[in-house]
């Protein structure tokens, strides 16, 4: 058998409207059509509180966008809910407020654990004591349905907001074994684990998420979100969180690059890397030997032209630097006469 949870998707009035910038009623609609088209063969609905934002004409929302389902609807109020408001809204096929509901081998059990006035949840005595009579006459197996979650998150802010009453929930629990699983919604999260023998199941929202463990208040930047659930004739549950992207979808922050990582030191005793020698220094350009000897013109020759012409025009042969050293020493040189 298979059952399709949604949760959290804070409708109003009016179909613009949106929470935390997501557009709740677009959002809700392609997680609804993605799941209807990906387990045609559904048996039932389960939608686990916060059916508005604290606006009754959600509910009038909620029923057009269901009133195609040939299904049962299966509601339970949450802490933006009014219960008796919804169940005056919702009271009409395929809609069921809370109650118990068969399906073969198993009963699914809703319950209202809405305190007035709280954003945290309670389950009075009168609602303790039903949920004590339905899993006494179920002969098969029980998954338990309610808005707020009775085991802590591992965040502190959301742990504040529980269900204020959890010890005198899990004692009737504990007493019937026939209990194989406890769902919530609230949280705006995936979260599966296990208390003893009985699956615990949280199902993100079909709006915005919430941080997983984060202590203050967090938007998530996951998806909207639906669950899926196979229950089994032998009691056992396949379940799994289908994230879907798509029109009204928050979108996650791009994720910040990581910075770059500083070089290992070397080990002890090793020498660094070596100095890379320093660049050869390059000569200036300027004409070659050869360029000179082939007729080319010396940079220098123009500071000496002028007195070569003169001393060419006075008829007196230049001397080349090597002569006139050699004058100069024999000018120096002394002569001994021979004995």
């Amino acid at each position: 058998m298979h059952i399709l949870q949604i949760t959290d998707p804070h409708l109003h009035g009016r179909a613009d409207r949106q929470v935390r910038g997501v557009s709740t009623d677009t959002s809700l609609r392609s997680v609804l059509g993605t799941a209807l088209a990906q387990f045609p063969d559904y048996e039932a609905l389960l939608v686990t509180g916060d059916l508005v934002q604290d606006d009754s004409g959600g509910y009038a929302r909620l029923r057009g966008i269901c009133s195609s389902l040939r299904k049962p609807v299966l509601c339970i109020p949450g802490n933006h809910d009014d219960p008796a408001t919804m169940a005056r809204e919702l009271c009409a096929q395929p809609f069921q407020v809370c109650g118990a509901r068969g399906f073969g081998a198993w009963r699914v059990v809703m319950l209202d654990s809405c305190d007035p006035g709280k954003v945290g949840g309670r389950i009075d005595a009168a609602e303790l004591a039903r949920l004590d009579e339905e899993l006494e006459r179920c002969d098969g197996h029980a998954l338990v349905c309610l808005h707020h979650h009775p085991v802590a998150m591992n965040s502190r802010w959301l742990d504040g907001i529980g269900l204020a009453n959890a010890a005198e929930f899990w004692r009737i629990i504990d007493s019937h074994a026939n209990v194989r699983g406890v769902s919530w919604g609230h949280v705006h999260q995936a979260f599966d684990g296990r208390r003893g023998g009985v699956r615990l199941f949280a199902t993100p929202s079909t709006g915005a998420q919430f941080a997983p463990g984060s202590e203050h208040f967090a938007v998530d930047g996951r998806p909207p979100a639906f669950r899926h659930y196979e229950l089994l004739p032998d009691g056992h549950i396949l379940s799994r969180v289908h994230w879907v992207a798509g029109p009204g979808a928050p979108r996650p922050a791009a994720p910040r690059p990581a910075p770059p990582r500083p070089p290992p030191p070397p080990p002890a005793g090793a020498r660094g890397p070596r100095r890379p020698p320093p660049p050869a220094r390059r000569r200036a350009e300027g004409p070659s030997r050869a360029s000179t000897a082939a007729g080319g013109r010396h940079p220098c020759l123009h500071l000496r032209e002028p007195r070569l012409l003169h001393r060419r025009e006075q008829g007196i042969q230049p001397r080349t630097r090597r002569r006139a050293s050699l004058d100069r020493t024999a000018q120096q040189r002394t002569v001994f006469p021979a004995d």
